[in-house]
């Protein structure tokens, strides 16, 4: 894990190699100003890093005429998000080739997370509530029971994934509906596009009553659970601040009714909208999926689960 390298690198300006083997030239280190940070050196200038809120991102020029585009963490707080971002960019770019600047690939890595670093203040929506007590629902009914706490890793979605659970070659894209629902909304080109197979879960979530069905009630129950595994407990946390949750009284009044799962498998025939399948020049897409056009796709619950 990445952290394990920052235990390495506990003197100010000190930096190692991430990896002999990473195909960009990649350090962990420590400002002199003791954040942790994240080093790609470059041999040309690399393009303007974004402004962020909870990271810095910066570039300078070496006397050798290299150059280091670097990324910061600000508050010490911020370490376990910063480890997500990290250990996020090293496993996106292992298979990179030359094709593609080494800084692109990071910038355009980064550019996912930089909704996820900006925070949401004014708390979640909601309909982002409903989302997110559907992926935890999931979490919690079939993930954890099967895999473990390590089931944790398995929700990609907040760090930036198209999809919502990556489960080894595997991807699940889960989406909560009402019960009376005729459609499902696909938010992206990516969302149901992946090298291996993907499964739509629709979570049909209703009004409910009952006090023990809200967000923060499921988020509770989740962390009793992971509490006695403290890397997988802070894992938790890490998604949980990504989403932009914070505990706020008004998500108490949001109480949810679960009325099961319908499943679909992403196959061939499938209408949905790719990358591959649009024209030219067309880089975003939001669209509605008729739900009564996908009983041919139908199916049981994915029983054979890869670890992540």
């Amino acid at each position: 894990m990445i952290e394990d390298l920052w235990q390495h690198v506990r003197v100010p300006g000190s930096f190692r190699r991430v990896s002999e083997n990473h195909p960009l030239d990649l350090y962990v280190g420590q400002t002199s100003d003791h954040e942790r940070a994240l080093l790609l050196r470059l041999n040309h200038k690399p393009a303007e890093p974004p402004t962020l809120q909870k990271v810095r991102a910066s570039r300078h020029q070496l006397a050798d005429g290299r150059w280091n585009l670097m990324l910061a963490v600000i508050n010490p707080t911020d370490n376990p998000l910063f480890n997500a971002l990290c250990a996020d960019l090293v496993e996106s770019t292992k298979d990179a080739d030359s094709k593609t600047p080494a800084d692109e690939l990071v910038l355009a890595r980064l550019a996912r997370w930089r909704k996820l670093l900006q925070g949401k203040p004014e708390g979640l929506t909601v309909s982002e509530l409903r989302g997110l007590y559907a992926e935890l629902l999931l979490l919690e009914q079939i993930l954890l029971p099967r895999l473990g706490p390590s089931a944790v890793a398995a929700w990609s979605g907040p760090l930036g994934s198209p999809q919502d659970f990556e489960l080894g070659s595997a991807s699940w894209e889960v989406k909560a509906v009402h019960s009376s629902s005729t459609s499902v909304i696909i938010n992206s080109l990516e969302q149901l596009a992946a090298p291996g197979p993907i499964h739509l879960a629709c979570v049909r979530l209703d009004p409910g009553q009952d006090p023990y069905t809200t967000v923060p009630a499921l988020v509770g129950r989740l962390r009793a659970a992971l509490e006695p595994h403290a890397a997988w407990a802070e894992a938790f946390e890490t998604r949980m601040e990504a989403f932009g949750y914070a505990p706020q009284a008004r998500y108490e009044s949001h109480r949810f009714h679960f009325n099961g799962v319908s499943w679909y498998e992403v196959r061939d025939g499938f209408p949905r909208l790719t990358p591959d399948t649009v024209p030219s020049g067309v880089t975003e897409v939001r669209y509605g999926l008729d739900l009564g056009a996908l009983q041919e796709f139908a199916e049981e619950e994915p029983h054979a689960v890869e670890r992540p």
